[in-house]
């Protein structure tokens, strides 16, 4: 059977060049498959460099996200105390008679106030 990898000269040279060459096919393979097992260890060295900094980065995103949290809810809560004090505040200029129907009253009450310091 011819080998894939011809050899030049004679017959007798045919049969040790074809020999000579599957040898280094062979030797040509091992090298390549040390090479691609050495990559493989090198990518997954790498990769596993990456894992703590990404779980690292996770933990950070997930603590702003628990504190953007109770922030919000600070907030609906100031909000809220906010709206409650501001309804007190206007039903008491209400039952004081200081409503808006009144309002020149309360500015005249205002100015009679900063012209009296």
């Amino acid at each position: 059977q011819p080998s894939p990898w011809g050899h030049r000269g004679g017959a007798d040279a045919g049969g040790a060049g074809a020999g000579a060459a599957g040898v280094l096919y062979m030797q040509k393979i091992e090298e390549l498959e040390a090479e691609n097992a050495r990559l493989e260890d090198e990518a997954r060295l790498g990769s596993a460099l990456y894992v703590p900094k990404i779980q690292e980065l996770e933990d950070e995103v997930s603590e702003a996200q628990r504190e953007l949290q109770q922030a919000l809810e600070g907030q609906r809560t100031l909000q809220e105390d906010l709206a409650e004090k501001a309804a007190v505040i206007r039903e008491l200029l209400r039952r004081c008679g200081f409503t808006d129907k009144q309002g020149g009253k309360v500015q005249r009450m205002f100015a009679a106030v900063r012209g009296g310091d």
